[in-house]
């Protein structure tokens, strides 16, 4: 999605997906033993690099299990979700505004207000729950891709999610 809004003619690199899996869920079943379940699944269909995580601190208290493995090539991440959770929560896991653009299955695509001035800017702004070292690896890391790309650093209170009234990709 931001590399469409800001221009840059590259293929889709990566792919984040988050979904409700609880229907997938056996009785009594924890969502962590659901992703090793999955994990164990994909690893015997030949997936490669096969990983799950469960974050200590999930996005606004929503249990997740994220599945990591690559796809075709390329790096694939689900957030597996114990329950329904509104996809404009799917940002809250960004690590700066640039980064925190996100579209659901009927086209409608959510930002964080800073969205479109930082991609226009092109500036790399992480929260404030980002590390000095998290945040240096990847601005390091985006501006290889975003050429003209600036960091500055101010205090937030973090991703919150805004509909755009129509997406400019």
């Amino acid at each position: 999605m931001r590399d469409s809004y800001l221009g840059i003619p590259e293929k889709i690199n990566d792919l984040d997906v988050w979904a409700d899996f609880s229907p997938m869920r056996k009785p009594g079943e924890t969502l962590e033993d659901l992703g090793k379940r999955i994990k164990q699944k994909l690893s015997q269909n030949g997936v490669d690099g096969v990983n799950i995580a469960v974050p200590s601190d999930p996005p606004d208290g929503h249990e997740v299990v994220i599945i990591m493995f690559n796809y075709n090539g390329h790096p694939a991440t689900v957030t597996a979700t114990g329950s329904p959770v509104p996809i404009e929560n799917g940002i809250r896991g960004a690590d700066a505004p640039i980064n925190s653009i996100i579209m659901n299955s009927k086209g409608e695509v959510f930002s964080h207000p800073d969205f479109e001035e930082h991609a226009r800017e092109r500036v790399y702004e992480p929260f404030a729950h980002v590390t000095q070292e998290k945040a240096r690896q990847r601005f390091e890391k985006l501006k290889q891709k975003i050429l003209g790309l600036v960091m500055r650093r101010k205090p937030d209170s973090g991703p919150v999610a805004k509909p755009r009234s129509e997406p400019d990709l």
